[in-house]
């Protein structure tokens, strides 16, 4: 069995040690399998590939182990770029993004307070979701209540990430960066993000834009809308769209 060299990354021969396949490494590293991360690009036939030899049971044992490793890491990435380094249930500046509520004499598009909140890690047992605002690609947006650490709740809106986009390699990636670019946000034109639940489902957790799509009240409204508030929504669209 080959010990662990300088150019191989040590969490694969861990990895190796933990399904009991270390003695495949060399063989592994043979056919250019030198990181966890290469496990993404990795099929099962790959491995039972006669330079590598591994059957096929043990084949998809450390395929499988693989993946659950590198989604975890990227789990941990995204707490590191939201949370503390020194404790990943604490909290920090808040984050918001492009809203669609309407409420034109708050001068803001949003339907909470503007006053800034906390970004943090939330348990799933903290949020209750109820009747579904909006369906994506990506995620389905339900309407729900976040039970405070108070015991108070809050009225928010969930994304609800689809368990079949998960399976997709570049979804936690897309998960990250949609995080990320609403931690950085912060303006009173924009949503904010409360925090993310990261068991299964995952989860975004924001401001309720209580009113609903702009887009659909003006529909509704029919020509009933007065200038001067459309000028309103349109200074506040503007507000945001000058500080993204």
């Amino acid at each position: 069995m080959s010990s662990v060299g300088t150019e191989t990354d040590d969490s694969l021969y861990d990895l190796l040690v933990e399904v009991q396949l270390e003695q495949f490494l060399d063989a592994i590293q043979a056919i250019h399998v030198t990181l966890v991360d290469h496990f993404d690009k990795v099929i099962i036939s790959d491995l039972t590939d006669p330079r590598v030899g591994m059957g096929a049971p043990a084949a998809r044992r450390l395929i499988a182990a693989a993946k659950t490793r590198i989604r975890d890491r990227k789990r941990k990435h995204i707490l590191n770029l939201i949370l503390p380094k020194s404790s990943i249930s604490s909290s920090t500046h808040s984050s918001k993004r492009t809203a669609h509520a309407v409420n034109p004499r708050r001068n803001s598009l949003t339907s909470t307070s503007s006053a800034n909140g906390l970004t943090c890690l939330i348990q799933s047992k903290d949020i209750k979701t109820y009747n579904k605002l909006g369906d994506g690609s990506f995620g389905v947006v339900l309407r729900g209540e976040w039970t405070l650490t108070d015991g108070k709740t809050k009225e928010v809106a969930v994304k609800v990430l689809k368990q079949e986009v998960l399976a997709q390699p570049t979804a936690l990636e897309d998960f990250e960066k949609e995080v990320n670019a609403m931690h950085q946000l912060s303006h009173h034109n924009l949503i904010r993000l409360y925090g993310i639940v990261l068991s299964s489902p995952m989860m975004m957790v924001t401001e309720l834009a209580s009113k609903g799509s702009l887009r659909d009240r003006l529909r509704k409204e029919c020509g009933h809308t007065s200038i001067s508030t459309l000028i309103e929504y349109a200074i506040q669209i503007s507000q945001g769209m000058a500080y993204l």
